[in-house]
């Protein structure tokens, strides 16, 4: 197996980084008071989807 020079070596270092980063991503959420306009514009839209 041929050996990586120093450039090499970090260029596929970088490319073992980048996909990890890709393997993890940030889930987030919001929450509203029920009769908070987004709130009632979700109930209708699922009441639309629904039928």
């Amino acid at each position: 197996m041929k050996g990586l020079d120093e450039g090499e070596y970090d260029i596929a270092f970088e490319q073992k980084i980048e996909a990890a980063k890709r393997k993890f991503f940030l889930i987030s959420s919001e929450s509203v008071a029920e009769g908070h306009p987004d709130k009632l514009a979700d109930r209708i839209s699922d009441a639309i989807l629904d039928e």
